[in-house]
């Protein structure tokens, strides 16, 4: 949801770094557990853009004004992951599936 990823920006550290020869981010929480992001860019059609420098991943929190938007966090290389936004739900965005 919007809330975990907001959540994961302001209470986890972010590292950048190599993991398994992938750069990202290995996102470390307050209990301990970790998840690693690499910036994976985004498609729009046949078209990839941003590959290795932002990473998008979609959240399963719909836009509440605008059906065809949801919100998603991005990541920028060297910034970090520190805000979520709405995209067209039609973007090659990234998904990250967890479980409890």
């Amino acid at each position: 949801t919007e809330e975990e990823w907001t959540e994961l920006c302001r209470e986890c550290d972010w590292v950048w770094t190599i993991l398994n020869g992938y750069r990202g981010y290995l996102i470390t929480g307050p209990n301990g557990n970790s998840i690693f992001l690499p910036p994976a860019g985004s498609r729009e059609g046949s078209e990839s853009y941003d590959i290795w420098v932002f990473g998008f991943y979609w959240s399963s929190t719909l836009c509440p004004t605008i059906s065809r938007k949801a919100a998603c966090l991005v990541l920028v290389k060297d910034y970090g992951g520190n805000y979520c936004r709405n995209y067209n739900r039609n973007r090659g965005h990234s998904v990250r599936p967890v479980t409890e």
